[in-house]
């Protein structure tokens, strides 16, 4: 997972069977407000042999209006 460019987590899935999928879940604290662009990338390392590479990832975009002890938690999820 990438905070505007910066790698903040990562998982590695050894194995997934075809039109299978998983879970995973990361925690991220702001620093300060703002907009942030958090991205999700799939085999990275292009490892596994694919008829189409270019959709291994996916963006969203956090408009961040509160930090500190009493911010809010924004869930969000990918399916890629």
């Amino acid at each position: 997972m990438y905070v505007d460019g910066v790698e903040v987590g990562g998982s590695r899935v050894v194995s997934l069977g075809v039109g299978r999928g998983v879970s995973l879940g990361y925690s991220w604290e702001p620093s300060c407000r703002g907009d942030y662009s958090v991205r999700v990338v799939l085999d990275v390392l292009d490892e596994v042999s694919e008829s189409d590479e270019s959709n291994n990832g996916g963006e969203v975009g956090y408009a961040v209006e509160r930090v500190g002890p009493d911010y809010g938690v924004l869930s969000r999820g990918f399916s890629l």
